[in-house]
């Protein structure tokens, strides 16, 4: 009689809870808010369809990295003043020859 092995979670598993649950974990979230975004993660990283570990951890990277820009905008772009915001638009859109 052998012994029973201990349940190993599945490579995407191990590789991408952490990815979602830091996406996912903003104080202003209700837990059924978190556990959806969670959901919604994982159907971000599997509609790239990834096949094997190592394309499952670059589109989490990704997926994370996209996340942190986005976050990081939203926070700079909010400290804006609406005279700053249109300064800044003129500044990036001018072509100097």
């Amino acid at each position: 009689m052998s012994t029973p092995q201990p349940a190993v979670a599945s490579p995407a598993a191990i590789l991408l809870d952490g990815i979602a649950a830091a996406i996912a974990d903003r104080p202003q979230m209700t837990a059924e808010r978190k556990a959806t975004r969670i959901a919604e993660v994982w159907a971000v990283i599997d509609a790239f369809g990834p096949s094997d570990p190592l394309q499952i951890m670059l589109v989490g990277q990704t997926v994370m990295f996209n996340e942190l820009l986005a976050d990081g905008a939203r926070d700079v772009l909010s400290g804006m003043t609406d005279t700053m915001k249109r300064a800044y638009t003129v500044v990036t859109h001018t072509h100097y020859m």
